[in-house]
């Protein structure tokens, strides 16, 4: 059992210098996505290795991983458990210089695993941290949704990445790896950290993974994001998580200035607020402002988004105090004999 980061965990796969592609793929109770996903990853035209992180799965992923010919490495069970641990944990398992990190639940699409190599081989520069493709939702009752993060195809600057990216090794340990703090908007985290690096992460117009995920209600979405219980406290929080460890780092305003869309409109429409509380001027402006706030939004296609930022100041106070910071996770590295007997 050792500690994230600790000096022989990379010692697990015996990988040269000159590996040039690893795939980590994360998973909880997984055991039946997992095959689909691992076959998806076997159409990359290039030799990789795979590291699989489980984390405390009650199935049998750990088994289906192995069978598949993964590495797998086993979180011990925690409350703090998210998606960054494993990615992170995963990290220190490859010497690979570049890595694709995907979910359980994903499939690789076979037009970006045909691109690797190309991306690999051209890549633009040393400014250049990663790819990333277009998602596809697919839902239990068959329907679908394509471009889940609203990647504009014209811009070669990825606006966002979600589970599914393809990233250099180097330049993520540079930013400081993924944060197993944050439970959620880790993707949101390390973006960010490689642009302050002056690294970006590109955007290729190809199909990169189908995401077979469940089709929640959106009241179900807005009652979880404004007022979050039980499971999805921890979840609802990560927004707050990511503030906290960007004001440890003094660099809360320079978040802000490379993030600024949510609190632009936040504090548009708390000025609409407080001059709504004025005699009959200042009321006429908050008629004004708010609404104006809301097109603007509208016209950038990203008025869901007005929702999300609204629960932002529920959600950060919440995360600012989830935010685990003496929190080191466990894992070991599993063997199929441990089932054995």
């Amino acid at each position: 059992m050792g500690n994230i980061g600790s000096p022989d965990s990379r010692k697990v796969c015996e990988m040269t210098s000159d590996q040039l592609l690893a795939v980590v793929v994360i998973g909880k109770n997984e055991a039946k996505n997992l095959p689909r996903s691992f076959q998806s990853i076997r159409t990359i035209p290039m030799e990789c290795d795979l590291v699989f992180v489980d984390a405390a799965s009650k199935d049998e992923s750990c088994e289906v991983a192995s069978r598949h010919g993964a590495t797998v490495i086993r979180l011990c069970e925690s409350r703090y458990l998210n998606a960054a641990t494993g990615r992170s944990i995963g990290l220190e398992f490859v010497d690979a210089h570049w890595v694709l990190f995907l979910d359980g639940d994903m499939a690789l699409q076979p037009p970006f695993a045909k691109r690797i190599p190309i991306m690999i081989e051209e890549t633009p520069g040393r400014t250049t941290a990663g790819f990333v493709g277009s998602y596809t939702n697919v839902y239990p009752d068959g329907t679908s949704r394509e471009n889940v993060l609203r990647q504009n195809p014209d811009n070669l600057r990825a606006s966002t990445f979600g589970g599914a990216v393809l990233l250099r090794r180097d330049s993520v340990l540079l930013a400081g790896n993924w944060d197993h703090h944050i439970s959620s908007y880790e993707e949101l985290d390390l973006h960010m950290r490689l642009r302050v690096l002056g690294l970006e992460v590109n955007y290729v117009p190809e199909a990169m993974v189908v995401h077979y995920t469940s089709n929640v209600r959106p009241w179900q979405v807005l009652f979880r994001m404004f007022f979050p219980i039980g499971r999805s406290r921890q979840r609802a929080g990560g927004i707050g998580q990511v503030m906290r460890a960007w004001h440890r780092r003094r660099a809360l305003l320079q978040l802000a200035w490379l993030y600024p869309e949510p609190f632009l409109y936040l504090s548009v429409v708390l000025l609409g607020i407080i001059l709504g509380g004025m005699p009959f001027e200042g009321a006429r402006w908050s008629l004004i402002l708010v609404p104006a706030a809301l097109l603007v939004m509208a016209l950038r296609q990203r008025l869901p988004l007005a929702v999300v930022y609204l629960s932002f100041p529920v959600r950060i106070l919440l995360g600012w105090f989830q935010y685990p910071r003496e929190w080191v996770p466990r894992y070991s590295v599993y063997s199929r004999s441990d089932n054995s007997g």
